[in-house]
């Protein structure tokens, strides 16, 4: 807080008044009168001696009940306070003394003090009141061991500061073409975005948090503080579209250090530390019991190793983007791309964990199919665009090849309507992407059966549950996880504008306008934000 607002000068001299112990209830057995006649001529004694304000101090050795404190201690205190107010004009404060926060905080909401301090065992808590136009300055921050607190920021700077910031924000910010419907949240979500950033690097994360739960109690917990080159670029197409092209320069210099340094057989692992490491180790910290009860908690994630053949698709689709969008890109990053193009030739056919990052096996999806295609496809395009040397007729045949098989095997005669992997009749969201990266046409009657078939509800042999979008069905499609998980933000969108594109208005404003519960798992970037930016 700010100490002159409060005593009219920067170093206030603050007197004490101990009230041990204080009684009210009767398993204190005290008198309360006397206490307060005691505190009064502390009182009195410390404003005579010059003193800038007081403190009422005591100490509640035993916590209170959750979500309870003890009305007998809360009235002592008040009283005791409010005598105070009326004894001496000096500011009149509280320091309350526990050994647990919860108490502490629920006494000092309760008592009405002019300042309060709280100091618990285990942390630091403080809490204040501000009137309209009223500031308070706190510095929160990291030190060294035995270094001391450094000094305060004064009020001024602070609003330096804090204008300062105001007005970067505001500069970024203009630069959004978009003019749209929900401008603001749209402008909202580019935010999100810009502060998934890493400067230093240019990386993306995924998102900011680790181990929230996708189903309360469940146990997919993953940690999403790493940069996806998909989810990356997924980003980076996101900001392109509305003016943002900074962001995605420095995700391209990010990107051409990681293609730089590739697997020993040329190809790049699905995930990166911000600063660009390799090795993301997936651990459990059996210690902590998570988000209300959702264990495990874990750091790291396990899937950092796992083939997932699409990486290629979204990339060179983010690729192609910025060189028309933002700007041309250089002839030593073409050399690199060229390479994964390569070798997406020399692997498209394998298994891998597909988009979804499954843990129960390896298998043919369709949207790591569709991708590679995606690759081919955006890679000669950009050859050609930009006369790039490359080996377009290897090219052009492995595209043609993959897109024959798709429609072949990732077809289903009985479901109507593309499936997850070649193997099964189940049905992924994934499917939705087809029209959007223009591997089919929008109207082309297996896309719209595909619509159909994915748009009714789980019971019916959909995915979509209250006009929200499951990635796919868990009983159907066995992932190698327990439990059941949550409607998936981005899959909701995608379906949006899959009708969109096929002229359905009617039911892309249905999907739009419903929708409501508590949002889970990982919040922004790997779901809503990024997929209403796009």
């Amino acid at each position: 807080m700010d100490l002159k607002q409060i005593f009219k000068t920067a170093n206030p001299i603050i007197g004490v008044v101990h009230l041990l112990p204080l009684p009210t209830s009767p398993r204190w057995g005290g008198n309360l009168k006397a206490v307060i006649d005691r505190a009064e001529q502390e009182a009195t004694a410390l404003a005579s001696g010059g003193v800038d304000g007081i403190i009422v101090e005591n100490f509640f050795d035993a916590p209170f009940p959750k979500d309870a404190v003890d009305p007998a201690v809360v009235s002592a205190m008040s009283l005791v306070v409010q005598r105070l107010m009326h004894l001496v004009t000096l500011p009149i404060g509280i320091n309350v003394l526990r050994n647990d926060a919860h108490s502490a905080m629920a006494i000092a909401s309760c008592v009405q003090a002019q300042f309060i301090r709280v100091n618990v065992e285990n942390g630091v808590v403080a809490k204040f009141s501000l009137q309209e136009e009223e500031m308070a300055v706190f510095v929160l921050q990291g030190i060294e061991s035995g270094a001391g607190c450094g000094l305060p920021i004064a009020p001024t700077q602070a609003k330096a500061l804090f204008k300062r910031t105001v007005d970067y924000w505001q500069r970024w910010l203009s630069q959004c073409t978009y003019k749209g419907r929900w401008r603001e949240i749209v402008e909202r979500s580019a935010l999100v975005l810009k502060l998934l950033t890493y400067e230093p690097t240019g990386a993306i994360v995924a998102a900011p948090t680790c181990s929230l739960p996708e189903l309360i109690g469940g146990e997919r917990n993953w940690d999403y503080r790493y940069t996806w080159i998909r989810d990356a670029s997924f980003t980076v197409y996101g900001l392109l579209r509305i003016g943002f092209t900074e962001e995605a320069a420095q995700f391209m210099t990010w990107l051409e250090s990681r293609c730089r340094e590739p697997n020993p057989d040329g190809s790049l692992q699905i995930m990166y530390g911000i600063d660009g490491r390799h090795q993301l180790t997936e651990e459990m910290l059996d210690h902590l019991e998570g988000y209300q009860g959702s264990s495990p908690v874990r750091i790291g994630n396990g899937a950092y190793n796992q083939l997932q053949l699409d990486i290629y698709g979204e990339l060179m689709d983010s690729v192609y983007l910025y060189n028309k969008y933002g700007q041309p890109i250089s002839y030593d990053l073409w050399t690199h791309l060229q390479k994964l193009i390569d070798w997406v030739c020399d692997n498209w056919q394998r298994r891998d964990e597909g988009v979804w990052e499954v843990r129960g096996g390896q298998q043919h999806f369709v949207y790591s199919k569709l991708m590679c295609w995606v690759a081919l496809d955006r890679g000669i395009r950009l050859a050609d665009k930009r006369s790039f040397p490359a080996d377009r007729n290897r090219w052009l045949t492995v595209r043609n090849q993959i897109y024959e098989e798709i429609m072949e095997k990732g077809w289903s005669e009985t479901r109507q309507a593309f499936v997850q992997h070649y193997d099964t009749e189940s049905l992924d969201a994934s499917s939705l992407i087809m029209s959007l990266v223009f591997f089919m046409s929008p109207t082309d009657p297996r896309m719209l059966a595909t619509l159909d078939a994915i748009n009714r509800s789980p019971q019916k042999g959909g995915l979509v549950s209250n006009s929200l979008v499951y990635r796919y069905n868990t009983e159907q499609s066995p992932d190698g996880l327990k439990g059941h998980e949550g409607t998936f933000n981005m899959c909701t969108f995608w379906l949006v504008e899959a009708l969109a594109r096929a002229g359905r208005t009617s039911a892309q404003n249905q999907v739009l306008g419903i929708g409501t519960g508590k949002v889970l798992a990982n919040v922004e970037s790997r779901g809503k934000k990024l997929s209403l930016a796009n």
